[in-house]
C-alpha cells in the first residue's frame, strides 16, 4: 500500500519528468493551501498549472527579448524555404 508521502514524491517526479518544473516546485504550497482552503482537487490542479503557464510564458517572452532576430525566422514565406530534391534523390525514389 503507497503512503502518503511516496505518492506525494512520484507525484513531484512525473511533473519534473514532464517537464513542470514550476508545478512541480509548487506542489507542496498548493497542496497545503488546497486542505486549509478546503479547496477541491481541480482547483489545487488548477492553481499548479496556472504557475507553470506563467512561468513558460514569461521564459518564453525572456527568450524573444535575448534573441529578437530569430523571431522573424518563423514568418518566413513557406515557398521560399522549400527544399526540392536534387536529380539523383530524386533518380532514387523513382
Amino acid at each position: 500500500m503507497k503512503t502518503e508521502a511516496t505518492s506525494y514524491q512520484r507525484l513531484r517526479e512525473h511533473l519534473s519528468y514532464l517537464g513542470l518544473s514550476t508545478a512541480a516546485e509548487n506542489l507542496s504550497g498548493e497542496l497545503d493551501r488546497g486542505l486549509n482552503d478546503k479547496l477541491s482537487a481541480t482547483q489545487v490542479l488548477e492553481a499548479l498549472l496556472e504557475a507553470e503557464v506563467v512561468a513558460t510564458k514569461a521564459r518564453r517572452a525572456r527568450g524573444r527579448l535575448r534573441f529578437p532576430a530569430l523571431s522573424g525566422l518563423f514568418h518566413l514565406d513557406r515557398d521560399a524555404a522549400r527544399i526540392t530534391p536534387s536529380a539523383r534523390s530524386r533518380a532514387r525514389w523513382s
